[in-house]
């Protein structure tokens, strides 16, 4: 992806053009510029952001899957919380094998 230099106040660095183009709708949305806003508004709707993350319907539910003894008792999982059985909920990963 292409760089460009940029100068803000009395330093300047190197950003990717993508960044540069989000930099200047920012500081136009700033100066209450409607479009740089909308160009904000759908970016941020487009990149996941402005999701319900407690809404089922937009986030889907929780996976939930049994690890077996052995992968339980060599998880990292079972020194963080102890989790009281060999379930696991509250991911979206798939199920270690």
């Amino acid at each position: 992806m292409k760089r460009i230099k940029i100068r803000e106040g009395d330093k300047s660095r190197t950003i990717t053009m993508a960044d540069a183009i989000i930099l200047q709708n920012y500081k136009a949305a700033l100066q209450k510029d409607q479009i740089a806003m909308g160009n904000i508004i759908r970016l941020a709707e487009e990149s996941g952001e402005l999701i319900d993350r407690t809404d089922v319907k937009q986030v889907g539910r929780p996976a939930l899957f049994r690890l077996s003894p052995r992968t339980w008792k060599n998880s990292s999982l079972n020194s963080v919380g102890k989790l009281g059985n060999d379930w696991l909920s509250q991911t979206t990963s798939r199920p270690l094998r």
